[in-house]
């Protein structure tokens, strides 16, 4: 493992003593549940790409991005300013030029971005009207984990955008799988509200709980 990785698990488990960064339960796999889940995502994004990870809590994948390809500038935006804090103390102790951490809501970006990632962070549908705003038109690359229901939630978001889309099955866990989006417009001609990232965090939450029942069912 990159000794950089190493060095930023160690971080969040000390970290993870005093805040929330990732499940309690998961924190004793971090390689498998955290590191290679996120790593999934690199192969998808061009050299020297500006990247915004969405709710990005304890940096994952953002800060595994910007470890493995230096030539990536990646912004980390999170609403909770001790989940920043700690991705500026990462940024810091690791030497992370290309690290951004932002404390903001999406609705507040202005930014435009080359890819946006996301893991688990809300419905598809919404995740698609953030891509919208925070890219350029027509030219902006998506990359979002999504759990048990990537499916239905495909569905959904045909009804409201036009886009391609390419998935993967993700290699850490047989009921999630990573969708890669591009060509994204919307099908209405009237404004689409972005959502706040309260909502995406709620969603987000519904998400994990729901892989979390299909675990215990089978």
């Amino acid at each position: 493992m990159n000794p950089s990785i190493t060095s930023y698990c160690e971080l969040l488990i000390k970290w993870q003593r005093h805040i929330n960064l990732v499940g309690p339960k998961t924190i004793e796999n971090l390689s498998e549940r955290h590191i290679a889940d996120s790593l999934q995502v690199l192969r998808h994004i061009p050299q020297g790409a500006s990247v915004i990870d969405l709710g990005s809590g304890a940096g994952l994948p953002g800060v595994v991005l910007a470890i493995e390809n230096p030539s990536l500038s990646v912004t980390c935006v999170d609403n909770d300013q001790k989940k920043i804090a700690f991705l500026v103390e990462v940024k810091s102790r690791l030497g992370l030029p290309n690290l951004i951490p932002l404390v903001s809501d999406w609705n507040a970006l202005s930014q435009k971005y080359d890819v946006v990632v996301a893991r688990a962070a809300g419905k598809l549908t919404n995740m698609l009207a953030v891509m919208d705003s925070c890219t350029r038109v027509g030219h902006g690359l998506g990359i979002f984990h999504k759990g048990q229901s990537w499916r239905e939630e495909y569905v959904a978001a045909q009804e409201t955008w036009r886009f391609s889309c390419t998935t993967e099955p993700s290699l850490t866990n047989s009921d999630s799988a990573l969708l890669i989006i591009q060509n994204l417009e919307p099908k209405v001609v009237q404004p689409i509200d972005k959502p706040s990232i309260g909502q995406l965090n709620k969603e987000s939450h519904e998400e994990i709980e729901g892989q979390r029942g299909s675990k215990t069912n089978e």
